[in-house]
C-alpha cells in the first residue's frame, strides 16, 4: 500500500515535468510566453489535486493487487 507522502511525492514530480512540457508546447502554439505560462499554471494546479485524489482512489481498491 502507498503511503500518502509517497503518493503526493510522485504527483509534485509528475506536476513538474509535465509543468515543462506542457508550457513549451502552449508556448509554440500561442507564440506567447505569458500566455502559455497562465495556461500551464492554472492546468496544472488543478491537476495536481485531481492526480493525487486518483492516486488515493485507486490505492483503495482492491483489484489487480496481490
Amino acid at each position: 500500500m502507498s503511503t500518502q507522502k509517497r503518493s503526493a511525492t510522485k504527483g509534485i514530480t509528475w506536476t513538474v515535468s509535465s509543468f515543462i512540457l506542457s508550457t513549451i508546447v502552449t508556448w509554440i502554439i500561442t507564440g506567447r510566453f505569458d500566455m502559455a505560462l497562465g495556461i500551464t499554471v492554472a492546468d496544472h494546479a488543478v491537476a495536481f489535486f485531481w492526480y493525487y485524489g486518483h492516486e488515493r482512489i485507486w490505492d483503495a481498491i482492491r483489484w489487480g493487487k496481490s
